[in-house]
């Protein structure tokens, strides 16, 4: 890579000297690009001062949150830097119902809302919900009204906005994916935010001017925004923001683009992997990150085969903990050419800045013992909005109580096993899911696999797996139940197998066993 321009991130106490510091660095280098338009650095910063201005000039204030109902787009991003004055961005999940939009408005209570006119059903269906609602701005290229997003942007347009937020302000309330139960505000702190951003651009990925990224993961969920497009930005990159992925955009975008860098979940990377002209579209391709579920081994060995040229960064993390460790290229190319090191690719690598990790263990009796993982760092939520109960319950004397369960081994990687709150109990023996789960995806005609847990009068609970099939294969499930118990002892084995077409599944690609449990649970 040839640019060695970077910020300093030493002088970086928030999120706005990030966005100070890339403009004034990188300055009309194109920043992001999306369907519509490009915008420079400088310009990103001066949009989102003018916005700021023009929203304080309407009586918002430091503290107050802004929602955001959009699409991948430049716009979503600009809104996300509101930050900088003070004010905290709060991206909705595009994909939730009207009535479920509702519920998060009602929780957060923004003093504005930013929507695509695609979502204006939404909105008319939150106004009637309110009586005294938030100030609505609709994002739409060809609407400059005084109601507008680029109204705003005219309005506020060369004016510093008052707002100099510290390290332990929030930069950001994001919603968790409710996979556990109701969707949580997460508040982020300034801090953290640069510290994240920090630790993926320069530590794990090393991301540098001439990168070129896609971002096609959305841009509400704190993958997209703090483990990959801000750090992104904040390294120089040009960013290709797509509304949302699609397997055939990326790899045409890929080619038209010229991209470097994309960070997918392992459903997406799935999904990219049948197109015929991946090999072709991905010649700059240097950089695959996966994040957001576990990988199946057999899915990263087929990938790494089909992209030689390519080389593979796994970050794991959550809304509440950011960005925890980092499987690093150096550590997957290490695992491919040494078999000793072959068992790193079922890891999630190591931590990463001033992350700590401790192992809570249900049984510390093995060298590495199994049990929920524990983190300390600067990264940390400050808390869930107005929920302090669930906030002490998650933090516990400064610990993140992640609800993952793991080990760490002699060389200091991290191994997830599963969620804690997944795991399956069965005649007295712990099972998680993702062990079996990746036993019957190794069955030469499935695709995918999900295994839950559902009552038993003798067992307590009986495993019961799901599948889809490629496209094109045959199997039966009292033949893929037998494959399985080759491979798995015996509690470990489903005892009944469901064939379905797909699997549900959240906004980022997290299958959803709650969901299957409750639909499947009185047929089997």
């Amino acid at each position: 890579m040839g640019s060695t321009q970077a910020i300093n991130w030493d002088e970086a106490k928030d999120f706005g000297d990030v966005i100070t510091m890339a403009a004034e660095v990188f300055g009309e280098k194109i920043a992001f690009r999306d369907r519509h338009r490009d915008i420079s650095f400088s310009e990103f910063r001066a949009e989102a001062n003018a916005i700021a201005a023009a929203l304080i000039e309407q009586g918002l204030v430091a503290g107050d949150r802004v929602a955001i109902l959009a699409l991948g787009r430049i716009e979503s991003a600009v809104l996300l830097a509101l930050c900088t004055a003070g004010l905290i961005p709060v991206p909705l999940n595009s994909r939730l119902s009207s009535a479920e939009l509702a519920r998060l408005v009602q929780d957060c209570k923004p003093r504005a809302l930013f929507y695509e006119s695609a979502f204006q059903e939404s909105i008319a269906a939150i106004e009637e919900e309110f009586v005294d609602g938030p100030r609505m701005f609709v994002i739409d290229p060809h609407d400059a009204s005084p109601g507008s997003y680029a109204g705003l942007v005219n309005l506020g347009a060369g004016v510093a906005p008052a707002g100099d937020p510290s390290g332990d302000d929030p930069c950001c309330l994001l919603y968790t994916s409710g996979t556990t139960g109701a969707p949580k505000g997460v508040l982020l702190p300034h801090a953290g935010a640069v510290a994240n951003c920090r630790d993926i651009a320069r530590a794990a990925f090393d991301f540098t001017p001439d990168d070129v990224t896609l971002m096609a993961m959305p841009l509400f969920h704190v993958g997209g925004i703090w483990y990959y497009m801000f750090p992104s930005f904040a390294s120089g990159c040009t960013t290709i923001i797509r509304e949302r992925f699609d397997p055939d955009d990326v790899v045409a975008s890929m080619a038209a683009e010229g991209v470097t860098n994309i960070h997918i979940v392992p459903t997406m990377l799935g999904d990219i992997l049948t197109r015929p002209m991946l090999a072709e579209a991905a010649a700059k391709l240097r950089l695959i990150v996966y994040a957001g579920s576990s990988m199946p081994s057999d899915l990263l060995h087929r990938a790494m085969q089909a992209l030689p040229a390519c080389e593979f960064a796994q970050a794991y993390g959550s809304t509440e903990g950011g960005t925890i460790t980092a499987l690093s290229p150096s550590d997957h190319r290490k695992a491919v050419m040494d078999p000793v090191w072959a068992h790193l690719l079922r890891s999630c690598g190591r931590p990463i800045g001033d992350v700590e990790i401790r192992i809570e263990p249900e049984d510390d009796r093995s060298s590495e013992p199994l049990g929920e993982i524990l983190i300390h760092s600067s990264k940390l939520m400050t808390g869930y909005w107005q929920r302090p109960e669930a906030t002490a319950e998650k933090l516990i004397d400064g610990w993140l109580q992640t609800g993952d369960v793991g080990h760490i081994d002699k060389h200091g990687y991290l191994y997830i096993v599963d969620r804690k709150n997944d795991m399956i109990i069965s005649g007295g023996e712990n099972v998680f899911p993702f062990e079996v789960e990746e036993v019957l995806c190794s069955h030469p005609a499935v695709a995918e696999a999900a295994v839950f847990g559902v009552a038993d009068p003798r067992w307590v609970e009986r495993l019961v797996g799901a599948v889809v099939l490629h496209s094109a294969q045959v199997a039966e499930p009292a033949e893929i139940i037998a494959f399985a118990r080759q491979r798995l002892a015996g509690y470990k084995t489903p005892k009944s197998l469901l064939i379905l077409p797909s699997l549900p599944r959240n906004a980022v690609g997290k299958i959803l066993r709650k969901e299957l449990r409750l639909e499947y649970a009185d047929l089997i």
